[in-house]
């Protein structure tokens, strides 16, 4: 049975005509507060008290004779406010929670208002699903524009306290941004998450749209219903932004009859999270900028103080952040470091400064972002010599490898591989240190096969290459590096394509820094779910044929130019390794290959790189071949196209059965794993309407 749980929140009823000239100031017998909450102007209660009617409030009495404020003139909506904070032109409102129970769901609630001047708050909201194995989605228009996210959540029976209280990373607990504009929402579940397997320790998952700062997840909210009953009683806080009427500022100033920013000493501010503008008052005044003498003065003896505190606290800071600076650059061996480098000749490994980095990257400016993964974000930045250069910032590292991080940065900056991205130095004096490699120009191979149009066109040689290089790579990692290297974020997002389309692995030595313990495991497995060995799921270690299964997984993206997760299509083919499973038992696994692959080679090609890809896709480790041997196949492969009369194939007679078995459900323990993720960081949990 199909269970799905709506709100929607759209903030109150149809539009109410135009708002009346402002009054410059509300008549006397206007309340001022209703129970424990206080109400500024512009808004108001009853005739005459408010700036016009999208500002009226209703205050009435609950069953407890309480006095409640609400939005609307007669509160019949049922939006409670819970504060008014009007410098910041925000509104506090409750929000109610969407429940799913295994043979239960919460009502449908309705709560409508079309053209009003308020939004979701992207700054202060997230959207926030508790559960286990639970796959939430919201929904809502954004200038009348479709968007929809969405968040999942896991957990095993014998782990329910690994996430521990106050920690929302993916156990037990997921969190997502919302973007800004939102003026509707409505909340549901995957009806395929049902809550049948997980029925017995964990019976409900929730969903709601909830003010970050007032949340925090406790770990019984997995296995009892206190979230909904206890701690929020069925509903939880939300921000909405609101702001005056539709205008800018300088199109409001142009008919001042409608001007709200009345008071002597205020200023109009373009609203920037809401259609409309807001009012402030001067520097030096305070007060409400909406009323008639509405701001008032400043003593400036207490400006002079304030100003001269600030210049010590400046000072003060300034001190504290460098003695932070010192003590994370030595917690991260930063003095060892030195010390090896001053020993050694001819080095182009590099200390970084935190400020060069600030400066390459514009203060890491959203703008410079080259991609985002489970290890961390990717920046690009250029250094004060003009080098183009590739910034990255850790979200996770092992605690335990923070004393001798700068050694393990200088041993991985000596590897040298034409098919391997250059470490070319470190920065230590943050609390996360971040890396800096070279700058490869033309993009991932990520991109090349999803995103740049009529990649179909993309030829089986450089297809071969491509593969071929970044095997080769790996290989060196394996049995070449010293010491040797496991490298853990195998992805096409992680695969780097020159000018020439010569492909140059990125993120190596990832593994060395990636946490043992289940929580922060479990932040790394939702940015890289698709590619990741299962038997890591169970052990939350890598190892050598880790990474075969992951380049079994980007082998497949290659040549069928196909995403290794897809939204897209009917469900059972949602999984690429799903579907070449299926097609390999069905003897018909020709179909799955990019047509230009299938142009350009044969059939007897098409079933030797088909028996390669199944084998690094076992789903025992033991089972898969050595990275060496993969190189040496695929290297018979382009031979094999390159002079197809040298060599003759005979037809392997590997009997495909038990590959569908072994590779479309992996079941650990009583938990079964359904795989939801992409190369791109930006598709795992996010897709937006257009």
């Amino acid at each position: 049975m199909e269970i799905v749980s709506l709100v929607v929140l759209l903030l109150l009823p149809p539009p109410p005509p135009p708002p009346q000239p402002p009054k410059q100031v509300p008549a006397a017998e206007c309340l001022t507060s209703c129970g424990d909450v206080n109400i500024p102007y512009p808004f108001g209660i009853g005739p005459n008290c408010s700036f016009g009617n999208f500002y009226t409030l209703a205050c009435t009495k609950n069953a407890h004779g309480h006095d409640r404020l609400f939005l609307g003139s007669d509160g019949a909506e049922s939006v409670e406010i819970i504060d008014i904070l009007l410098s910041q032109g925000k509104m506090r409102v409750y929000n109610l929670i969407s429940w799913n129970c295994y043979n239960q769901s919460s009502p449908e609630w309705y709560f409508k208002m079309n053209g009003w001047p308020y939004r979701f708050s992207d700054a202060d909201n997230k959207f926030t699903v508790i559960g286990c194995d639970t796959f939430a989605y919201i929904n809502g228009t954004q200038g009348g524009k479709p968007y929809r996210s969405g968040c999942m959540t896991f957990c095993q029976n014998d782990s329910l306290s690994a996430g521990g209280s106050g920690s929302c990373a993916g156990l037990g607990c997921c969190q997502t941004s919302v973007p800004r504009g939102l003026d509707y929402i409505a909340v549901w579940f995957d009806s395929e998450h049902n809550g049948s397997s997980t029925r017995s320790f964990s019976p409900c998952s929730y969903a709601v749209l909830v003010e970050e700062n007032n949340f925090s997840f406790q770990s019984s909210y997995i296995t009892t219903t206190d979230f909904l009953d206890e701690s929020y009683h069925g509903r939880v806080p939300v921000v909405l932004s609101w702001a005056i009427g539709y205008t800018t500022c300088e199109e409001a100033r142009l008919d001042y009859s409608s001007y709200a920013c009345v008071s002597e000493h205020s200023k109009c501010v373009d609203s920037s999270a809401a259609p409309g503008y807001l009012c402030n008052c001067s520097i030096g005044f305070e007060g409400n900028p909406y009323l008639r003498n509405g701001c008032q003065g400043v003593c400036v003896g207490i400006i002079f103080l304030l100003s001269c505190g600030l210049c010590f606290y400046v000072i003060y800071q300034r001190r504290k952040l460098e003695k932070i600076k010192r003590r994370y650059f030595e917690e991260h061996g930063g003095i060892d470091l030195k010390k090896k480098m001053k020993e050694e000749q001819n080095l182009t490994f590099r200390i970084f400064a935190i400020k060069e980095l600030e400066k390459a990257t514009n203060n890491f400016d959203d703008k410079q972002i080259l991609g985002e993964g489970g290890n961390g974000i990717v920046y690009k930045g250029v250094l004060e010599d003009k080098c183009i250069v590739a910034i990255k910032k850790p979200k996770l590292i092992d605690e335990s490898l923070k004393r001798c991080f700068g050694n393990e940065t200088l041993i991985l900056s000596r590897i040298n591989h034409d098919n391997i991205v250059k470490l070319l130095g470190c920065c230590l004096e943050i609390e996360m240190p971040m890396l800096v490699y070279e700058f490869v120009p033309n993009g991932t191979l990520c991109h090349l096969i999803h995103k740049i149009k009529n990649q179909s066109r993309v030829s089986l040689d450089t297809r071969l290459r491509i593969a071929y290089q970044s095997a080769t790579a790996l290989e060196y990692l394996h049995m070449e590096a010293s010491p040797s290297i496991i490298h853990g974020d195998i992805k096409p997002s992680n695969i780097l394509l020159d000018n020439d389309y010569n492909a140059k692995v990125s993120d190596f030595g990832a593994s060395k820094l990636i946490p043992k313990d289940e929580q922060q495991f479990a932040t790394l497995v939702q940015f890289t779910h698709g590619y990741i060995d299962p038997e890591c799921l169970q052990t939350y270690e890598l190892t050598y044929k880790s990474d075969v299964y992951s380049f079994g997984v980007v082998l497949l993206e290659l040549f069928t130019g196909k995403k290794a997760i897809s939204f897209e299509g009917p469900e059972e083919q949602r999984n690429l390794v799903t579907t070449f499973a299926l097609f390999m038992n069905e003897n018909r696994v020709f179909d799955i290959f990019d047509n230009q692959v299938k142009e350009e080679s044969n059939m007897e090609f098409i079933q030797e790189l088909s028996e390669l890809i199944k084998r690094c896709l076992y789903l025992k480790g033991e089972d898969r071949p050595e990275m060496k041997e993969v190189v040496e196949e695929l290297h018979t492969l382009r031979r094999f196209m390159q002079h197809p009369w040298s060599s003759e194939h005979e037809q392997d007679n590997v009997e495909r059965e038990g590959l569908l078995e072994e590779i479309t459900t992996q079941t650990y323990g009583t938990r079964e794993l359904t795989v939801f993720y992409s190369c791109d960081a930006s598709e795992t949990l996010h897709t937006e309407g257009n």
